[in-house]
């Protein structure tokens, strides 16, 4: 990875990444009826840098990669989930319960440099010998060393509980389930934005202290912004479903979920970005019920065709506190005089039909389906580019049509063949307009979202030395969507200028393995071809400087090795 400043090599094996994880389970049976299933799953992943590289200094074919950051990033991330279940089968009777607990951790470093010279080139003059503050290739090499960095430190918290009853006889002509649930989560978010370099810089550019300019003076730490926000919500739902066979190929499903959801929100933020002291809290509650039915016909054992009709729902919340003293203008221009507080809940309608068919005495799998959803009321973000703070509204309506196919073959001893294809097009079906003349959402738009997916792979199992081993090749196709988003049409409130959709992606990996004694050696090969398509990317302002791009991981070679008690 290379220096923005210089273009000397910064560090080696900059993006590097060690991850530790282990799951331990245990089975117990103190009766013929009762089994009870204890888990733990721990994981830590810790990276020295990020992924993000600049394009516009960058030839991606020789793989000379061009770090926006002008200093290390390092990011942790561990968590620890312990679960219980426990199933009783009795007579008329099955009991199913399942509980967990999750801890998650997680610390962030990000750069702030380009983000602060946007924001202060707003207020600089074209005149200035030092405007503008950001190029193409980074910092004006006429401003003094500048950097800046934020960190953020997420804490995770959360019970689950599910009790579900359901009938013991499968083949009943009617069987049913029902099951409570119950879900407490809370999580906690701490920011640090320092900037040692403050006063310097902006002495530098308007020839006054940092206090001055900001109007108030930097926190204890060099700290520019500073943000506690913490969350929590409780669930509470009741469910059921019912199958029943109205003849012996024909069966009816119908289900329903009510629940009761409340959240609460409280946030205190200060510090010169926010233009001092600030604190917002709420609440809300819903009450959401999400109905669905199918009917399924099997012409025989191997061929069934479905139809199914759903809603779902996804919560709502209460924002993070937008500094209005720095971001009036920006509010402004979308027609806000203050950001929302609070955002509702959005949902869905679904329709599917679909197939199940066996073909060649099973030698042949094929199910498909194709589908239709209504989604209203979309939760989005809303990004306030001068002052680089964003907030979730409710957004518009849209459609998402599409259909999907997955197959497995087996047309020879041994090889195994499977893949799927997908089609999506989801696109906005209502219009929210603003009084600036810009939209925050745009009937006919495209959402963000590749049309075509494409899987196929195969494997071959053979005799190696007596024990089990295998080859694979697996091949995965993206597709770039060449229509109009939010992101790319000027009438967007979200328009960026130097946005660049992702690219196609083409992936082939290979796997070549040897089974013996319980354990599993395999020798692998990702991204076969050494492809680089750029699979994300965003400018933070309007500036020429991009901030973040991603790529493939270049050709990786390696060994992996599993033991099965």
């Amino acid at each position: 990875m290379l220096t923005p400043a210089t273009g000397a090599t910064l560090k080696k094996d900059y993006n590097g990444q060690d991850t530790t994880a282990f799951v331990a389970s245990l089975g117990w049976k103190p009766t013929d009826n009762l089994t009870i299933t204890p888990t733990v799953r721990y994981q830590l992943r810790e990276s020295n840098g990020s992924n993000d590289f600049t394009l516009d200094r960058n030839n991606v074919g020789i793989r000379e990669f061009t770090t926006p950051s002008y200093q290390d990033r390092p990011n942790r991330d561990r968590f620890v989930m312990a679960s219980l279940n426990a199933s009783y089968k009795g007579e008329a009777i099955n009991v199913v319960y399942n509980g967990s607990y999750f801890n998650r951790k997680n610390r962030t470093n990000y750069d702030l440099t380009a983000t602060t010279l946007a924001f202060l080139d707003v207020y600089n003059d074209p005149s200035n010998a030092y405007y503008p503050l950001l190029l193409p290739t980074g910092n004006n090499p006429k401003l003094p060393k500048y950097f800046s960095a934020g960190d953020v430190y997420n804490n995770q918290e959360s019970v689950t509980q599910e009790l579900r009853l359901q009938s013991a006889n499968p083949d009943a002509r009617l069987t049913w389930v029902l099951g409570a649930f119950y879900q407490w989560s809370k999580q906690s978010s701490v920011e640090y934005d320092r900037d040692a370099y403050a006063d310097q810089i902006i002495n530098t550019i308007f020839g006054i202290d940092a206090a001055t300019f900001y109007g108030s003076p930097l926190l204890p730490g060099n700290l520019v912004y500073y943000s506690n926000i913490t969350g929590t919500d409780r669930q509470f739902a009741g469910f059921g479903s019912a199958t029943f066979k109205i003849t012996e190929n024909l069966k009816l499903t119908a289900g329903a979920r009510y629940g009761v959801a409340k959240y609460n929100f409280g946030a205190t933020n200060d510090g010169p970005f926010n233009g001092g002291l600030s604190s917002n809290s709420g609440s809300g509650k819903e009450k959401p019920f999400t109905p669905k039915i199918g009917l399924d016909y099997n012409f025989d054992r191997d061929n069934l065709l479905y139809a199914s009709w759903s809603k779902g729902y996804r919560v709502g919340g209460v924002n993070a506190p937008v500094p209005a003293s720095l971001c009036s203008a920006d509010l402004a221009a979308l027609g806000y005089t203050n950001a929302p507080t609070n955002y509702k809940s959005d949902e869905v309608t679904n329709w599917e039909i679909g197939s199940k068919n066996k073909f060649f005495d099973r030698k042949l799998t094929i199910s498909s389906s194709i589908y239709q959803l209504n989604w209203k009321n979309i939760q989005q973000n809303v990004f306030l580019p001068t002052c680089t703070v964003q907030f979730v509204g409710n957004l518009g309506d849209a459609r998402v049509r599409g259909f999907d196919i997955q197959f497995t073959a087996k047309p020879a001893a041994g090889l195994t063949i499977d893949g799927s294809i997908g089609f999506t097009d989801a696109k906005f079906t209502k219009s929210v307009p603003l009084s600036s003349g810009l939209y925050l959402a745009i009937e006919g738009e495209r959402v963000n979202t590749p049309p075509w997916t494409v899987s196929i792979g195969g494997q071959y199992d053979f005799q190696a030395f007596g024990e089990d081993s295998y080859v694979r090749a697996d091949y995965q196709y993206t597709s770039k969507l060449n229509k109009l988003t939010l992101l790319t049409d000027p009438r967007s409130a979200s328009y960026q200028p130097f946005y660049r959709t992702p690219d196609a992606v083409h992936f082939i990996s290979l796997r070549a393995g040897h089974k013996f004694s319980g354990v599993d050696v395999s020798l692998f090969v990702d991204n076969l071809l050494d492809k680089a398509p750029i699979n994300y990317n965003r400018n933070f302002n309007d500036s020429l400087y991009i901030f973040g791009q991603s790529a493939l991981r270049p050709r990786t070679i390696g060994v992996t090795a599993s033991y099965r008690m």
